[in-house]
């Protein structure tokens, strides 16, 4: 019947990325989901967010979409360098080095002690992910994408209530807003972002348009050297450019002056100023945004009301993190969720969303910040572009500044290998975190932070032994014997490795390891050294990260 509503554990507002993760996620644990679009997500438009990190590459490795979306983007041999020129047919200021996929790829295989990971970031637009995404839902019966529909209104009150723009209506028991910086249902909930709204610098502040477009000729008109980003440095005009394909592709952000509209602004009078006349482009798409800013909601949840993504906070570009903050907001939601909504749970499992993301949100979007006043910053004196003595001392001006900042701005795994939840009330605390740093990443099994990367064998990490559940992995027969029945009974998948070495290399006789590949407790290979663990001490670990804390599960456990 019309009248009866379309019912779901989790109905979603907004299938971009980071909603389709969350769908994913949550179809993967068997949670019944509505995702609701007001486009089609497998036919996505403007291009976005051309970064995913190892972090997030690791999550997509899990979900069995990783080696299809490395194939997308740049050729395999194309370098990922990040060029400063004065003007694309200009002389270039500075560079970045960066690698190819296939050398990524190469340097990874062989173990890279900066990007300690099995899966190294890509750069790749958020159009070649979000297809991806939404064919995943496929495998999942549980979820129901409804595409091309607004939702209308949203009730919170005995779970949550949308009306659609078709007449239907969705009753779940939770509501998560992935819809956006202008979010229905961050609005529905009554709060706002705060924080810094949008400096007015001179460049990455402000007003901002990003055009994609193609051009057959713009490479071979500028003479550029290939690079995965060009940054146009000039006294009347600052722009960056990023290629999507390294032949025809691109898109160019640059800063709306005070009197130009995205309607007025003029791409073809840029391109003839930055690449020289001819310059052949045919529009694709565009779109506004807003540089400068760095907003975080005060709470990411209330009721039955949850927030990811863009939704919950808003970044400045720079450095790239935005959509993979929200991808780790996905996968840490996921699972309180679905341990929820299958009755696993209390509910002040869903107080720690809140707890463990939104520190890593104002961590994430004041870094990104810092790198936006930084890029903004950048001395550029009318000579820049100009031959002879003024114009060299100009340029080494630009790059002595540009060199102190960017290196951090394109490789900094630290982000979000080194994401922790220290404090937080689902981890079983033990010993002192590795200091937490942006830019540096320092493996540690110490509960509260990601499972480190360790080869097992050339194909097989240790990551993908944290599948969609808890897992415990025993590196040395640290453990008691646990009976298959005890595990099925605590949902518990566990493995024996028989490898004395990594006790010494991870700092850790047995780990355990929550749905989001988080250690929430180990069995230490000095403080726990010699002493036998007991079976009562890893139902306590699994009771704290479960966030079981009634009735007779207060028992403490000797430690």
């Amino acid at each position: 019947m019309m009248n009866e509503p379309l019912t779901y554990d989790v109905a979603i507002v907004g299938a971009g990325p980071v909603g389709l993760m969350l769908a994913c996620e949550l179809g993967a644990y068997g949670v019944s989901v509505g995702i609701v679009d007001s486009g089609s997500p497998d036919r996505p438009e403007h291009p976005r967010a051309n970064n995913q990190s190892a972090r997030s590459m690791e999550y997509y490795r899990r979900l069995g979409i990783a080696d299809a979306l490395r194939a997308s983007g740049l050729p395999d041999d194309y370098p990922t360098d990040v060029a400063y020129l004065a003007g694309f047919n200009g002389l270039e200021i500075a560079r970045v080095s960066l690698p190819s996929k296939q050398e990524a790829l190469r340097r990874c295989r062989e173990g890279d002690p900066v990007w300690q990971s099995c899966e190294p970031q890509l750069r790749t637009s958020q159009r070649s992910l979000t297809p991806l995404l939404a064919r995943r839902l496929d495998a999942f019966e549980t979820v129901d994408l409804i595409p091309n529909t607004d939702v209308t209104d949203i009730a919170a009150k005995n779970g949550a209530t949308l009306r659609l723009s078709d007449g239907r209506r969705i009753s779940a028991r939770y509501c998560v807003g992935c819809d956006g910086a202008r979010s229905m249902v961050r609005k529905a909930m009554g709060i706002r972002l705060d924080g810094e709204g949008g400096l007015d610098m001179e460049f990455m502040g402000g007003r901002m348009i990003a055009t994609y477009f193609r051009s057959p000729n713009l490479t071979s008109l500028t003479g550029m050297r290939p690079a995965w980003q060009y940054w146009a440095i000039l006294a009347d005009i600052r722009a960056v450019m990023v290629t999507l394909d390294g032949d025809q592709e691109f898109i160019l952000h640059r800063q709306l002056s005070a009197d130009e509209t995205v309607e007025t602004y003029d791409l073809q009078a840029d391109l003839d100023q930055l690449c020289g006349p001819g310059t052949e482009a045919e529009i694709l798409s565009s779109a506004s945004w807003r540089a400068g800013q760095a907003l975080v909601a005060p709470r990411f949840g209330e009721g039955p009301l949850l927030l990811a993504g863009d939704s919950a906070h808003l970044f400045t570009p720079t450095g790239g993190m935005g959509l993979n903050t929200g991808i780790e907001d996905a996968v840490n939601l996921a699972w309180k969720l679905a341990e929820l909504c299958q009755g696993h749970a209390d509910a002040a499992i869903l107080d720690t969303y809140t707890e463990e993301r939104r520190s890593i949100a104002l961590r994430n979007t004041g870094f990104a910040l810092q790198l936006a006043k930084a890029v903004g910053g950048c001395p550029v004196a009318k000579a820049i572009g100009q031959d002879g003595a003024a114009g060299d001392a100009a340029r080494e001006a630009a790059r002595t500044h540009i060199l102190e900042f960017a290196p951090n701005e394109f490789e900094h795994p630290g982000i979000g290998l080194g994401v922790r939840y220290d404090g937080s009330a689902l981890i079983v605390p033990d010993g002192m975190p590795p200091e937490d740093h942006p830019v540096k990443y320092v493996p540690s099994t110490v509960p509260g932070g990601r499972l480190p990367h360790v080869w097992l064998s050339p194909n097989q990490s240790l990551l993908d032994l944290a599948g969609h559940g808890f897992t415990l992995i025993d590196f040395d027969a640290a453990l008691p014997p646990l009976s298959g029945d005890w595990c099925k009974q605590m949902r518990l998948t566990l493995h024996h490795l028989a490898r004395p070495d990594l006790v010494a290399q991870l700092g850790a006789r047995a780990v355990l390891v929550r749905p989001d590949q988080i250690i929430a407790w180990r069995c230490s290979d000095t403080r726990d050294s010699g002493r036998d663990v007991t079976q009562q001490e890893i139902e306590h670990a699994l009771r704290v990260a479960r966030a079981q804390r009634h009735g007779d599960q207060q028992r403490e456990i000797a430690q």
